[in-house]
């Protein structure tokens, strides 16, 4: 196969990077490589939706202005994709590393819309909470995202090759050789890795430069809640706390975060495994529970519904040793001419790979 440019990951970052670069040069052809039978199928599908608008992140300003820029783009881009009918609130624990004062200082100063809820439920929210709030924040939709991402790629005649894990990338005449392991190949100009958790092992196998990642391996709870909890979710700021964000995609109500059992393992350059077993899993929900049911007491109505097992990587930056929280492309890596890397994080960063992306398009 033949193609102006080869993006290997069919995930919300593939799929965008196609659509970024089509947009900006129509004349290209554009081939999407994903390893899985069908697109969204991994780490796009193991998120919890959630619009992060900024409130979770007083202690980072810079990053929650970034989260208010990055969820209007997304919310004028992918409008149908949001639950516009959630409401969140975000709950100030008697623990918590900042006070309700200093917290509604910090909305204030970004513009965040904050109300103060007077009576807030006790079934709901549990005694430890000093205050609570409703605010501006909204969830999405998985399902309705992917929608809308594939009917674009459809509109774009971008096609995407499924059931094509890459094994191998190899400098060719004018551009590269990307192989899977049962010979098949696609030969391209340009190559995007967008594949997050196995960009090392793909970097490995063609001999590349190692790139500084930091991988996470994490469970998120499908619980279901009595239907007066429907389309609410609730987040406590700054502690060792979970997050309950409502589900409108699975046979779950919520999905349950917690924010000290969440993270099963994690690893730098190699993604460790993703196998987690069926008694772990068991001890950790009840972990889980344990510790949010005094701030969320709806959680002893709940029904364990399920699970899903995520993969996060993030870019760490060579220089500072830190975490990128905003999306990152990676031009020419290794100086090898047309072979680019990108790294998303959240999904409401979507809109960050659009400008470099297109300046690549336009130059080839």
């Amino acid at each position: 196969m033949e193609a102006d440019v080869a993006i290997i990951g069919g995930g919300y970052y593939g799929a965008t990077a196609a659509l970024e670069i089509q947009a900006a040069r129509p004349d290209l052809n554009v081939v999407i490589l994903e390893r899985e039978a069908a697109s969204f199928g991994r780490a796009s599908s193991t998120n919890q939706g959630q619009l992060h608008l900024g409130y979770l992140y007083s202690k980072f300003p810079q990053v929650a202005q970034e989260c208010i820029q990055n969820v209007t783009e997304f919310t004028q881009h992918y409008a149908e994709a949001v639950n516009q009918d959630d409401t969140v609130y975000y709950g100030i624990h008697r623990d918590s590393e900042i006070s309700a004062k200093d917290y509604e200082a910090f909305c204030a100063s970004l513009g965040l819309p904050l109300q103060r809820v007077a009576q807030p439920s006790e079934a709901f929210f549990g005694s430890p909470l000093a205050s609570v709030y409703k605010t501006a924040e909204k969830t999405f939709s998985n399902a309705r995202l992917q929608h809308l991402l594939q009917n674009r790629l459809t509109a774009s005649h971008i096609k995407t090759v499924h059931s094509f894990p890459v094994d191998i990338v190899r400098a060719a005449d004018g551009g590269f050789l990307v192989a899977n392991a049962a010979g098949e190949s696609v030969r391209a100009r340009t190559v995007i890795n967008a594949t997050f958790a196995d960009g090392n092992a793909l970097h490995k196998r063609s001999g590349f430069a190692p790139l500084p990642l930091d991988h996470a391996v994490f469970l998120h709870f499908l619980v279901d809640l009595p239907k007066e909890y429907r389309g609410m979710g609730l987040s406590v700021v700054r502690g060792p706390f979970a997050a309950l964000a409502p589900n409108k995609d699975g046979q779950a109500s919520h999905i349950l975060a917690s924010g000290q059992f969440r993270v099963v393992r994690s690893g730098h350059i190699d993604a460790p495994s993703e196998a987690i077993t069926q008694e772990e899993i068991t001890a950790r929900y009840k972990q889980a529970v344990h510790e949010a049911a005094p701030y969320m007491p709806a959680l002893h109505a709940a029904r364990f519904a399920g699970h899903t097992i995520g993969t996060r990587t993030n870019y760490i930056d060579p220089a500072t040793h830190i975490a990128a929280s905003r999306a990152v492309v990676l031009e020419n890596y290794g100086d090898m001419a047309g072979y680019h890397c990108v790294f998303g994080g959240k999904v409401t960063c979507l809109s960050e790979i659009s400008a470099p992306l297109r300046a690549i398009a336009k130059e080839l």
